[in-house]
């Protein structure tokens, strides 16, 4: 309840200081967008913008894209060279830290009340700080299981595909040993179980964790309500069962591999894949592949990490108002259904769903019930890029063979280190 309310009021400071966007003068304009190198998001944002020059024929949209694990290392360096990108694509949950930190225009007086509420209240709370809108997402997020159904069918497993029936993380093991292929016992599988695209990253693998606890518990929060400690909630029981079944599946089952290939699914690497709706997308380019999708296995409680990208304009842009014209078109309610069309992606509108009847068959209506019913935001902090970078550490060490408790423990010293600092 402190969660709705807490949204609620948010939602209304923002909707009371909403004011209409302001419209270009007329005058020639370059804006520089990154975003990143991969498909099909390429082609959505490239359909999006091409409409924007035609709408804005004097704003020219110049664009830089980067690979994933360049992004943060990209944004960084422009901001301390102070030229950065006019519009950007960043991680949701690291809004609050751009924002700490005076990178991103404040977006309030460029929305109005309306268009704010078409917005779900999860994603409107990941792109604001303090009280005040900084970025607007691009798209939701919510995590299944993809299955090759060549591969479920010669072991004779028929995955449940509703959530009241989803798999417990134990049950889903004993499927997954079922379907892994070591021909000669090597220890290094032909076919491996399972296959994370997200490697080892807190948004995928923390999953295990809060799903192991209850909703309000130092192990499902993972932080304490004033952000100052981690001591006791990364450090839980709970969590530590958690990561220890999660070293387990590489190390004592073998049915996830310590180091991921690319497209190891796509390839027939992999049985399964935990992927987001984008998965769906994707699929399109591996027509030879059979698959379907089940819900995300879990421990105590049915859980996904929810969030995504967001768009944010930089506070030093030379165009404030171009540039955020850019963004709301990126964004608005039109190209929130093109830009699900072409991705698969789960819209972050609410008015997107009712032009979408896609999202209400399966596949895609799993990936939006998991969102309704499962979603949960990602630990809201400053410090999250500093918090995110050492639990990938972290979790990746443990996969591959470190002491779970200490590694727990020295990632709880760090990052209350880190803490301090905001």
């Amino acid at each position: 309840m402190k969660r709705i309310v807490a949204v609620t009021a948010m939602v209304l400071l923002l909707c009371l200081t909403g004011v209409p966007v302001a419209r270009a003068q007329g005058k020639n304009v370059e804006l520089r967008f990154l975003s990143l190198m991969r498909e099909p998001n390429i082609t959505a944002e490239d359909t999006i913008i091409k409409k924007f020059e035609e709408k804005h024929p004097n704003i020219k949209v110049s664009v830089e894209r980067v690979p994933f694990n360049e992004l943060f290392r990209k944004i960084a360096t422009a901001v301390a060279s102070g030229d950065p990108p006019d519009v950007m694509l960043i991680d949701g949950p690291l809004t609050s830290s751009y924002a700490f930190h005076g990178v991103l225009l404040p977006l309030n007086k460029y929305y109005s009340a309306d268009d704010l509420s078409d917005f779900l209240p999860s994603s409107l709370m990941e792109g604001t700080y303090k009280g005040t809108l900084y970025s607007v997402p691009q798209s939701q997020a919510a995590l299944a299981l993809f299955y090759n159904t060549e591969m479920f069918k010669k072991a004779g497993i028929q995955p449940p595909k509703d959530l009241a029936e989803a798999w417990t993380w134990p049950v889903a093991l004993e499927m997954l040993k079922k379907v892994t292929v070591d021909s000669n016992n090597d220890g290094n599988p032909e076919v491996w179980g399972i296959s994370d695209p997200y490697e080892h990253s807190f948004f995928s693998a923390g999953q295990l964790i809060r799903s192991n606890a209850a909703p309000g518990s130092p192990a499902f929060e993972l932080l304490s309500d004033d952000g100052t400690t981690v001591s006791g909630y990364l450090d839980a029981p709970e969590v530590i069962e958690a990561m220890q079944f999660y070293q387990d599946m590489h190390l004592k089952w073998k049915v996830k591999p310590q180091k991921e290939t690319q497209d190891m699914f796509w390839n027939g690497k992999s049985a399964t894949m935990i992927r987001s709706a984008i998965g769906v997308g994707i699929a399109k380019n591996y027509p030879n592949i059979s698959w379907s999708v089940t819900p995300l296995p879990y421990f105590k409680i049915g859980f996904t990490h929810s969030g995504a990208f967001h768009y944010a304009v930089a506070a030093k842009t030379k165009h404030p108002d171009e540039a955020a014209l850019l963004l709301k078109f990126l964004v608005d309610k039109e190209n929130a259904v093109t830009y699900s069309q072409i991705t698969a992606s789960l819209p972050a509108r609410k008015s997107a769903y009712a032009r979408l009847p896609v999202y209400d068959a399966f596949p895609l209506s799993l990936f939006r019930q998991t969102l309704a019913q499962w979603g949960h935001p990602r630990p809201r902090t400053p410090a999250y890029r500093e918090y995110e970078s050492i639990l990938t550490e972290t979790i990746r060490n443990i996969a591959q063979g470190a002491d779970v408790r200490a590694s727990l423990k020295s990632a709880v010293a760090r990052i209350n280190m880190e803490l301090k600092k905001y």
